[in-house]
């Protein structure tokens, strides 16, 4: 651990740009992070009155109720439960786990390229990881709690693979899926492809790993999937995809 230690070090040096505005009074003003924080109060209410595994956040939507840890990444609801049980307040925790998510990607981005390149190129890889526009966007102007931790959990499935550590990998597998439902599903195809390529394990022994992540992930992923035909999620229109390309006369 010692080799490491100077290069931690730096990461924790530089990460600072990333962390500081974390640390200013109140939240700030995010897509979705007050969203958070109402969940996570309510999520932290429903399991205090006895609901476990926590399914319906029975004081949201004007008390009628809103179940949206059976469909939406509950991860970081179960993260943050024990920094509200400790009085740290739901704003503080919510500013806690993205910050934890910042550091911890940066962290787990440096351990895994170590494993394939030199320390000084490994620390400049877990610093573009850490700075990259989309990551930061994902923090302060998304507030996406979720996204963030995901960004978390990948490389350190990608770490443990590395590793050769079956038992860690299949936790990695479980936490992505957990923490956000699209992102595992854009992430883990290219988890897998990249465990067989390194032969991590013997195809068997990966899949697997794979088998038992999802297993562990079953009580949120099954009622899922199985339940949402009663919503009207397939009916919502969220976005348009269409919306987001730029128009043809911007190319060049």
């Amino acid at each position: 651990m010692k080799k490491h230690f100077f290069a931690i070090s730096i990461l924790l040096i530089f990460s600072l740009g990333a962390l500081l505005p974390l640390f200013h009074q109140g939240f700030f003003i995010t897509d979705d992070g007050e969203w958070m924080i109402i969940r996570l109060s309510a999520f932290y209410q429903a399991l205090h009155d006895g609901q476990f595994p926590v399914r319906f956040l029975h004081r949201l939507n004007f008390d009628y109720g809103y179940p949206v840890p059976t469909f939406l990444y509950p991860g970081f609801l179960y993260l943050g439960v024990p920094f509200v049980a400790i009085k740290l307040g739901v704003v503080t925790t919510i500013k806690l786990l993205l910050g934890i998510s910042l550091l911890g990607s940066s962290l787990f981005t440096y351990l895994w390229l170590t494993k394939l390149f030199k320390q000084k190129e490994a620390i400049f890889g877990a610093l573009i990881a850490l700075y990259l526009p989309y990551h930061l966007y994902d923090v302060f102007t998304r507030g996406s709690v979720g996204e963030a931790l995901a960004f978390l959990w990948a490389p350190f499935i990608l770490w443990m693979l590395e590793r050769r550590n079956f038992f860690f990998t299949s936790i990695g597998i479980f936490l992505l899926l957990l923490s956000h439902n699209t992102l595992a599903l854009l992430l883990l195809p290219l988890v897998f492809v990249y465990g067989f390529i390194r032969k991590s394990f013997a195809f068997k022994r990966l899949a697997l790993s794979f088998v038992i992540g999802i297993g562990m992930s079953s009580f949120f992923i099954l009622p899922a999937v199985l339940e949402l035909g009663n919503t009207r999620f397939a009916q919502t229109d969220v976005s348009n995809p269409l919306a987001y390309f730029a128009p043809l006369a911007l190319i060049g």
